[in-house]
Parts: C-alpha cells; sequence; structure tokens
C-alpha cells in the first residue's frame, strides 16, 4: 500500500477525525457454525472488484476492508461504514455467507470450509 500504509494506521489507531474521511473502512466479523471467530490471520491484499478498489486483511475473525479509490462502487462501504458517528459498528456473518465471501477474497475452498461448514 506504499505511501497510504502511515495514514490507513491513524486513522485504525487514533480516530483521528482530521484523517476518518480520507477512507472508508468497513470490517465484518466472521464466525464460525458454533458461534466462535474464524481464528486466523491473512496476508494483507488489494482487491479491484469493478471500479471498486480496496485493501483487505483478516486478523482473529475480523475482516477489515479498506476503501482505496473514492470512486469506489463497493456496497460495502456504503452500506456497512466502521464507525457511525461516535459508535463503530461491526455485522457478523457465518455459514455459507462467510463461506462465499472468504472464497471471493482468494481462500482456497477447502480451507474456508473448514471454518464455516
Amino acid at each position: 500500500m506504499g505511501d497510504l500504509e502511515p495514514i490507513l494506521r491513524s486513522i485504525l489507531l487514533t480516530k483521528d477525525p482530521k484523517t476518518a474521511g480520507l477512507f472508508r473502512i468497513s470490517v465484518i466479523g466472521l464466525k464460525q457454525l458454533n458461534g466462535s471467530l474464524i481464528n486466523f490471520i491473512s496476508e494483507p491484499d488489494m482487491r479491484m472488484t469493478g471500479k471498486s478498489h480496496f485493501a483487505h486483511f483478516i486478523i482473529n475473525g475480523l475482516i477489515y476492508c479498506i476503501e482505496l479509490d473514492s470512486r469506489n462502487e463497493l456496497s460495502l462501504f456504503q452500506d456497512y461504514p466502521l464507525f457511525v458517528g461516535e459508535e463503530m459498528q461491526i455485522p457478523f456473518i457465518s455459514g455459507n455467507t462467510a463461506s462465499k465471501l472468504l472464497v471471493a477474497f482468494g481462500l482456497p475452498v477447502t480451507f474456508v470450509d473448514s471454518f464455516t461448514r
């Protein structure tokens, strides 16, 4: 992510209101069928979906998605922004929905199925 890394780090760690409007961030919780969070860490990756350019990474059941382009059309950032005023909102998904999301983000089906089925 090059030059964006220190800015993104500041946004995530300090909740500095001066930087909050630079990038939209969404976080989604991923649960196993037994209700516990999916426990693994992924390598950071960048994706392009249509006109949507975003980075994502997973840490212990939370997938962080960071908008890298203001022209982003991915509804995730509009539907599930991390901050709504002062409150954080994190939706949780499991089962088939979690499975489809993880596979779409490039994880192998057999690995994903061990957590979501």
